[in-house]
């Protein structure tokens, strides 16, 4: 009898650490599936909160944008215009007439 006792109380604890081995392999693949979905949370959140920001100074930029590409386009204008009117140059190296052989020529291009 106590020789089936023996052998019941190995069977009783090769089962029981077996259970042990399961409900810590549990406990690791609950830990694991938890902290992915809460960083996948956290990130969904912070990703959110920059659209929001985004759309909310969304006006904000345009009209930086729209500022820039209207000085932009004057400055351009401006001294192409510059430049039609005094022959090329926006800085003329000799202002007034240029000495030709024929007379004096001036340097402007009159636009009719």
């Amino acid at each position: 009898m106590n020789n089936a006792y023996n052998i019941f109380s190995r069977k009783l604890k090769k089962k029981s650490q077996l259970t042990m081995v399961i409900i810590a392999g549990f406990l690791i693949l609950i830990t694991v599936v938890s902290i992915l979905y809460i960083t996948e949370y956290v990130q969904k959140e912070r990703i959110a909160s920059q659209q929001f920001m985004s759309e909310e100074f969304k006006n904000e930029i345009s009209a930086i944008t729209n500022y820039v590409d209207s000085c932009i386009r004057d400055t351009a204008y401006n001294g192409l215009r510059l430049m039609g009117e005094q022959g090329g140059y926006i800085s003329v190296p000799n202002p007034g007439c240029v000495a030709l052989s024929g007379g004096n020529l001036s340097v402007a291009l009159r636009v009719f």
